[in-house]
């Protein structure tokens, strides 16, 4: 703890010398654009909202802004202009950091003065014209301010309605009953592996900790169904995350310390001329102190989980060639469990097993992107992602000596091209094509120990090459200053199976009034299996899953800040792969890691259900998300049988409350709440007496997910201090997850040298203190 200890008093040192005065201002700027082509609007005008005094900006031929010497704090900046619906866009301002804003505005069709002007942050809506249903806004504050977050992009999400935590160490979700890895994540609009350290299995959408810092986060989306045109390769959910831009006219830093470890960012002008940036963070991190203070992630014998990462954005804007961004995630982590040095402890197989774990993913990407002049936008963008995954598990003898149990060694490249283009047709149409090509490899080497043949058996051995081809096109047409409607085609080819599929899509928003909408959303959908069960088959043999999802849903924003949304759907899957041999076994509920299987995409499923939100925007100090979700789940094996999905929880509800104290006008203190409940999951009970005959775990697949575990309880806390000075802001913050340390069920096992099946619970409390710095 000493490291931490030191660094704490050297920043505060280094803080209070270089800031003895408090002149708390700061300058906010930004670009206002059309959302659709990304245009400059220029002669926008800008209000700063409740400000103390009337301050207004007009935007300039570039639709760049300004706003010097502004009072730090939270408030909301009004924009409108000619042609365009009015908007509001909250806003958080310290004295160590200039704050760039882009604002998207929506161009307006007719009757201006129907429109009521509403942040973007609201629940359900989003700046990007062609999503009408089940979106999120993820703003920046949301991902800093919600409790037990640890700032994640993914643990944020399970505040939304529908949304869940599937592992209480990890910030894998599952929505609306969906299996975690139908989860689809973009970054800077193409998809890219999943960015997250400690995966859990096979395909996998989440992990222990995501890869990715808030500090380097712009505006995002969270879609939970019925997706527009332009998304493909996903089942259940979509984070579609953005990087900001660096400052291009000031260097800027930051220096992060806590418990979890240390975190560093830097961003400048590449070249003040030109207004290039460059926008970097690294994050070391590692639970050591937790571990020693008694806090035990993975169990008692774990060793402690570390992770490192790195996001970077370098951005190029030119006059005349449009703007080129280089943007990029490196991670590494690695964890495990060591056996029990004293033998004369051991009591079950556990204590003389030892694993390790390690994870390596590289995300590079390069963007072009042009407005051709004010109807035409278009982007080119190209990824290469690369991981691999090395999990090894040994047991010892009571000379601890080692023994190989298992080896697994994944290697995936990704490889992966999008060309997108929006036309203004006329002042009705709006017209989104695009191609996506991917090429993916694997190589998988799987060994296991045999005890029938008394060494190790190989499972796979095998190298997979796959091409995926997407194109989509969709049209916005405004039929009427109420009706808007998207429509849309996705055809997904899939290379390896020599399947093609055509995915339809449509939805409407028809404006009831002013303040009340309602909106409808239908579409065919499908994913990719993980290249390990892809070859386990015959080619042939496995088709894309697919979903097709309905969704009518009501939006009322009753007053300022406040909006009602109540959504209802319907999920019709199939072609899902389910096991032959073993009829409770299929995809949509693995979470035991890669293991064989004998497949065939003959598995049906349906999730239906309602999801309540009820959000109020941070103002006057204070904010509120309140979420309700009643759902069933359900699925059909091989036998034709129809079950409960692990996921099926059955209900859902969340409660998020913040509230922020102004001691004077430097110095801000606040505090927030969220608390969890929800079903239990489903388990494949465990037969004792076959177990025992067996000397090794053996499940009733009869009674596969019949019973559900015990109800789910889980509060998080958080507390800050921030204090601006001169050029410099100073954040103390302590957030804590489960604050009640309530040990919810996580599954149970048998232990063959008791001969009884134990239970093991989630993590109970863990707390995070925090010392950041910005100049």
């Amino acid at each position: 703890m000493k490291y931490v200890l030191k660094s704490f008093v050297i920043l505060i040192f280094f803080f209070l010398s270089k800031n003895l005065a408090a002149q708390t201002a700061g300058t906010l700027k930004g670009v206002v654009m059309d959302e659709f082509t990304k245009v400059p609007v220029v002669g926008a005008h800008l209000h700063i909202k409740d400000a103390a005094a009337d301050v207004g900006a007009i935007s300039d031929v570039n639709g760049f802004f300004i706003f010097d010497n502004l009072p730090v704090g939270k408030g909301f900046i009004e924009v409108s202009s000619i042609g365009f619906k009015p908007t509001l866009v909250p806003y958080e301002l310290t004295s160590g950091k200039d704050l760039f804003i882009e604002v998207a505005m929506e161009e307006a069709q007719l009757q201006m003065d129907e429109v009521v002007v509403k942040a973007g942050g609201n629940a359900g809506e989003s700046p990007k014209e062609t999503v009408l249903v089940s979106v999120q806004s993820i703003g920046i504050e949301e991902a800093q301010r919600t409790p037990g977050s640890f700032n994640d992009p993914a643990r944020v999400a399970q505040s939304y309605a529908g949304v869940v935590s599937s592992d209480d160490e990890g910030n894998e979700i599952s929505v609306r009953g969906n299996t975690p890895s139908g989860i689809l994540w973009r970054l800077e609009g193409i998809e890219i592996m999943s960015p997250n350290h400690f995966p859990n299995g096979p395909g996998a959408a989440g992990g222990g900790v995501s890869m990715i810092s808030n500090a380097v986060l712009n505006q995002s989306d969270f879609y939970a169904g019925a997706f527009s045109a332009d998304i493909g390769n996903a089942t259940s959910g979509v984070f579609d995350l953005y990087f900001r831009k660096g400052n291009s006219d000031d260097y800027e830093h930051s220096i992060q310390v806590g418990i979890l470890g240390l975190q560093f960012s830097t961003e400048g002008p590449i070249l003040k001329s030109s207004k290039a940036s460059y926008l970097v963070n690294y994050r070391y991190s590692t639970v050591t102190l937790l571990h020693n203070a008694g806090f035990k992630i993975g169990g008692e014998n774990s060793i402690a989980p570390e992770f490192q990462d790195l996001n970077f954005k370098l951005y190029f804007p030119t006059k005349n060639k449009g703007n080129v961004s280089v943007f990029g995630i490196i991670g590494a982590s690695e964890a495990g469990d060591k056996a029990v040095s004293d033998t004369t402890l051991w009591e079950d197989r556990s204590d003389y097993l030892q694993e390790k774990e390690r994870y390596i993913t590289r995300i590079v990407g390069l963007k072009h992107e042009k407005s051709v002049n004010s109807n035409f936008y278009i982007a080119n963008s190209i990824v290469v992602n690369q991981s691999n995954s090395n999990f090894l598990e040994d047991t010892v003898n009571t000379q601890l000596e080692s023994f190989s149990v298992e080896n697994l060694d994944v290697d995936k490249t990704e490889l992966r091209h999008k060309i997108a283009l929006n036309l203004k047709l006329n002042s009705k149409n709006r017209l989104t094509i695009g191609n996506i090509y991917s090429f993916n490899q694997s190589d998988i080497n799987h060994t296991k120990y045999d005890d029938g043949v008394g060494d190790l058996n190989t499972l796979m051995s095998a190298q997979s090459k796959n091409q995926f081809l997407q194109s989509y096109v969709q049209i916005r047409h405004n039929w009427s200053s109420k009706l808007i409607q998207n429509a849309g085609v996705h055809l997904s080819n899939n290379f390896l199976q020599n399947e093609i599929l055509i995915e339809p899509r449509l939805s409407f928003r028809y404006s009831l009034n002013a303040r009340q909408y309602i909106n409808l959303g239908i579409g065919l959908h499908s994913s990719l299996l993980d290249p390990y069960y892809q070859k386990q088959v015959n080619k042939s043999a496995l088709q894309l899953s697919k979903a097709l999802h309905i969704i009518g849903a009501y939006q009322y924003f009753f007053m300022e800040g406040w909006s009602l949304n109540a959504e209802l759907y319907y999920q019709y899957l199939y072609d899902l792969a389910v096991d032959t041999s073993q009829p409770g076994i299929a995809l949509l509920n693995n979470n035991l890691g890669y293991q064989p299987l004998n497949l065939a995409s003959d598995g049906k499923g349906k999730n239906y259900g309602v999801d309540l939100d009820l959000n109020r925007n941070f103002t006057d100090g204070f904010y509120l998300k309140l979420t309700g979700s009643l759902f069933q789940s359900t699925y059909r094996g091989i036998d034709d049988q129809w079950r409960n999905t692990r996921f099926n929880a059955n209900f859902i509800n969340t409660f998020t409350f913040g509230k922020e104290f102004m001691l004077s006008n430097s110095k801000t203190i606040g505090t927030s709440f969220r608390w969890v409940y929800r079903g239990g999951f489903r388990e494949i009970p465990i037969d004792l007496e076959a177990s025992k005959i067996a000397g090794e775990t053996v499940y009733n697949y009869q009674l596969a997910y019949a019973s559900k575990t015990p109800d789910y309880f889980r509060m998080d806390a958080s507390l800050y201090y921030q204090k601006n000075f001169s050029q410099s802001t100073m954040t103390i913050s302590l957030d804590i997850q489960n604050l009640t340390n309530r040990l919810n069920f996580y599954r149970e096992v048998y232990n063959r040298e008791k001969q009884i099946i134990e239970e093991q619970t989630y993590l109970g409390l863990l707390p995070n203190i925090n010392l950041k710095y910005d100049f």
